[in-house]
């Protein structure tokens, strides 16, 4: 029997059972002879990696939430009820059980949307429009110092250029990494004064709408770059003072130290606003997107300087919002604000234009939407490789408003 339940599990995971498989399995995690061999396999396949004793009261709080957005979204099943028993019955020996099966939303929901969403969805496509929005990827352009734009999608893995003594390599994971040749970033360039600043020769990487990518900087700093964002670099920091980036967008930085170079990222967001991170070895993330009136800097370790005027320190889980109205700190939940990074969307009572951005930068879609519904708040998380139209039907689940696609164009209505 063990091994059956196996098969039926493994079918499970990998969206290859049927209907009815799928409902055999609702009904067995309920039963006690089932419940040990169903928590061994949820265990040894989705929790291997958390002990339950690891399970932080905030972590604990982000499951139980993205639980209860699953049952939400299956309002129109009518097994919701005897789902939420069934989960929430199973023996406290088996606790993870309830958090692996919110860990795993995105293999077993996905199912259920197949057999029984499409019945009550709200969501509506022109038959005839364009081929449906697909989730973003690796996808970005470099611009050398000459003025060379390099297409990463079409450029062959390895060595791409070289800049200022440094190498840049396109590796299969999609990333670029800026690798010192021999001692550029720790002595002189050949023919270079090191008792004078060299001339900066700057490099651009800019992600499109629907695109995402790494980088390592030449002094060991890595960058996560979102969608619709653009950074400026120096190809080399050797014989400077200071390493100085410039960012529009979002990126999340983990930065070497150097306590001889601090490192510094000026941002720039809508009306003006701008503002100038400094740091020697940290990590933190910024959003300051030119569509946003609002210019957010979150740090998740170490310490950061912020300010434009005057100079304001920020501590591991604290939040800058730098708006025209002035400069706020408030304490923020990390984990929420760098989940793209992670490859999530986590919505906790976002309001819905702020969501709309979000699914508009990464699915590289026009979004009419007129503000009426933005007292509307979600809360909720999901796979950013999730198909566009899930997303939008998992939203259309509140029953405030609904969604119109046709081709790139996505039209909310109350």
């Amino acid at each position: 029997m063990k091994d059956h339940i196996s098969n039926e599990f493994y079918r499970l995971l990998n969206n290859q059972c049927s209907e009815t498989e799928l409902e055999d399995f609702l009904r067995k995690i309920n039963e006690e002879q089932y419940q040990e061999i169903y928590g061994q396999l949820i265990w040894d396949n989705l929790a291997a990696e958390v002990h339950p004793n690891e399970l932080d009261a905030s972590l604990q709080k982000r499951l139980d939430q993205r639980l209860e957005f699953i049952l939400a979204t299956e309002q129109n099943i009518e097994s919701k009820q005897s789902i939420r028993s069934r989960i929430f019955k199973v023996p406290q020996k088996y606790r993870m059980f309830k958090y692996a099966i919110a860990a795993s939303v995105l293999l077993t929901v996905s199912v259920a949307l197949v057999f029984f969403g499409n019945k009550n969805a709200l969501v509506s496509v022109n038959p005839v429009a364009a081929k449906l929005p697909v989730p973003g990827g690796n996808e970005a352009i470099l611009t050398l110092s000459d003025g060379t734009r390099l297409f990463l999608n079409d450029i062959k893995n390895g060595n791409l250029a070289l800049e200022s003594g440094i190498s840049i390599v396109k590796t299969k994971d999609g990333e670029l990494i800026y690798q010192a040749l021999k001692d550029s970033e720790t002595g002189p360039v050949s023919g270079q004064n090191s008792d004078k600043e060299a001339p900066l020769e700057y490099n651009v990487l800019e992600t499109p709408k629907g695109g995402q990518y790494q980088i390592v900087l030449p002094d060991g700093t890595k960058v996560w770059l979102n969608a619709a964002s653009y950074l400026k670099f120096p190809a080399s920091f050797a014989n400077h003072k200071k390493r100085e980036v410039e960012l529009r967008g979002e990126a999340y930085f983990e930065v070497v130290k150097d306590k001889f170079k601090p490192f510094s990222v000026m941002a720039t967001a809508a009306a003006g606003l701008k503002e100038t991170v400094e740091v020697l070895g940290t990590h933190f993330n910024i959003s300051s997107y030119p569509d946003e009136s609002k210019l957010k800097t979150t740090l998740l370790e170490g310490s950061v300087r912020i300010g434009t005027s005057g100079t304001q320190v920020l501590f591991p889980g604290q939040q800058s919002v730098r708006s025209n109205s002035g400069l706020r700190i408030k304490e923020i939940d990390v984990e929420e604000v760098i989940a793209w990074k992670n490859g999530f969307f986590v919505f906790e009572n976002d309001n819905l234009e702020g969501i709309l951005k979000k699914l508009s930068r990464w699915y590289d879609v026009d979004i009419d939407y007129d503000g009426r519904l933005n007292h509307v708040q979600v809360t909720g998380e999901v796979s950013r490789n999730t198909d566009l139209m899930e997303v939008l039907r998992m939203l259309e689940k509140t029953d405030k408003f609904k969604f119109k696609v046709q081709g790139r164009r996505v039209s909310v209505m109350p």
